[in-house]
Order: structure tokens, then sequence, then C-alpha cells
């Protein structure tokens, strides 16, 4: 949360103040689906889960973009509607070798499908809205509905946003 407070995603509501990575941000709304026949990912060391469509700010080759495990599963999420995309939609990244977002800066991960013995087609997924910008879950930069029509992602440079970040909540907590 906003004032460095940690919620359940499935408690958060309307209104609640959420960390964006340049500051505060309202929560739209809670879409809350089934995981259905998507994959539930993790990294290697399980500090997050999430369906394999979902998506994280990413680096490879220094150049900063979303990320996601299933870029299929993601398309058909714009051309349903449950998201608004990118202005080109063949720019998501994904595959292999990437650096993923975090509080303490780029993090080589490695991504693995969760073990299958514990989801469940009908296991509720949780997805924050916050009219496009990048939130900070878990302590990873995720998407909160990709939706480049009302966030310019191309003023994203988590070097200095991280740093500008990390001294914001320091801070807050003098």
């Amino acid at each position: 949360m906003a004032d460095k407070s940690y919620k359940k995603i499935e408690t958060i509501k309307k209104g609640d103040i959420l960390q964006g990575i340049h500051g505060p941000v309202p929560l739209e709304y809670l879409d809350i689906v089934t995981l259905g026949n998507r994959c539930v990912m993790t990294f290697d060391d399980q500090s997050i889960f999430w369906s394999d469509e979902h998506s994280f700010w990413a680096s490879k080759d220094g150049k900063e973009w979303w990320w996601t495990a299933n870029i299929e599963t993601w398309r058909k999420e714009v051309e349903m509607g449950a998201i608004a995309g990118l202005k080109d939609n063949n720019s998501i990244s994904t595959g292999d070798g990437f650096e993923f977002a975090c509080l303490d800066g780029w993090k080589e991960k490695n991504v693995v499908i969760s073990g299958e013995r514990f989801w469940f087609p009908e296991t509720q997924l949780y997805m924050p809205r916050a009219f496009g910008s990048p939130i900070i879950i878990n302590g990873y930069v995720v998407s909160s509905g990709i939706d480049e029509f009302k966030f310019d992602y191309t003023k994203i440079d988590w070097n200095r946003d991280c740093k500008e970040l990390k001294n914001e909540i320091h801070s807050n907590k003098s």
C-alpha cells in the first residue's frame, strides 16, 4: 500500500491507495476472475505467484518494457477488452533471460510453472486496476491492467524511478 503497510490482495477495495512506481495511486477496482485453463507462474524462489498472461516490468539488453510468460493469452485479453493493451501489442516481451524490476533494482529471476497440484480452475485471481499505472506487489513492478492509452510507459526508467521511490519510502519512515 502507499502508506507502506501490507494487505492481502483479496482484501483491498476501491479507493484504497496503492503504491505506484511514481507515487500513490487509487485502486480503481479489483478484478476477480478464476484461473480457468491458465497456468500459475512463479519465480524459482516462489516470492510471487501470477497467472501466465500477467505482465511484469522487465529488462533485457538495456531495453525496459512489459514482459509476460504467455503472450498469446495476454493478446486474447486485449482482444476481449479485459485490458486496453499497448499502442503496439506486438511490442510486449516474452521468453527467458530477462531481469525483473523490483524495489531492490533489477533482479535476474528464473520463471517456472508453479506446481499444478496446488491450483485448480476455480482458483480465484485478483487483479488490482489502477488506471494503467504500474504498481508494486510483493516488491515487484507489475501491471495494473496495461493501458498505454492512459499511462505513458516510455517515461519509465526503473534505475531512476527505483531510487526516487526508495528515497520517498525512506523519508516517510523518518
